[in-house]
């Protein structure tokens, strides 16, 4: 837990396991309406997240993930992130999300009776996501 009012202690964890414990100065994060930015002493807030990078800033340095749907709660500098998918960006597979992004595309654009468009459209975020957040360096 963080005593300084510089910095956000922000947690990460998703059904499987907690995937990070960490300190920065900024954070951003994809949620259902657009991008936040999220700085120390932020006013507490519970969100629901959508999909798309979370990025955590400590200097010059960055830690990124992909992250897909769940919660936040920001209070008193500690940042609590419950994904229901998050990925490490050296654990994203850029090939088999472009592969991914090709079947979705496929379905949305050639639909047929059980074609669930919500499901494809989602997996067409998911995997451009993925592709956008494996490609920053």
């Amino acid at each position: 837990m963080t005593e300084n009012k510089h910095l956000l202690q922000v947690t990460v964890v998703t059904p499987e396991k907690m995937l990070v414990d960490y300190e920065c100065t900024k954070l951003t994060v994809q949620d259902r309406l657009g991008q936040l930015e999220i700085l120390p002493n932020h006013a507490s807030l519970v969100t629901l997240l959508g999909v798309g990078p979370l990025i955590l800033h400590k200097s010059h340095l960055m830690k990124k993930l992909f992250i897909s749907n769940g919660y936040m709660e920001i209070h008193n500098n500690q940042v609590m992130i419950l994904p229901d998918i998050s990925e490490v960006d050296n654990e994203i597979d850029v090939k088999r999300a472009k592969e991914a992004k090709k079947r979705a595309q496929e379905r949305i654009l050639q639909p047929n009776n059980e074609t669930d468009m919500r499901r494809a459209e989602l997996a067409l975020a998911k995997a451009i996501a993925r592709i956008r957040l494996g490609s920053i360096n």
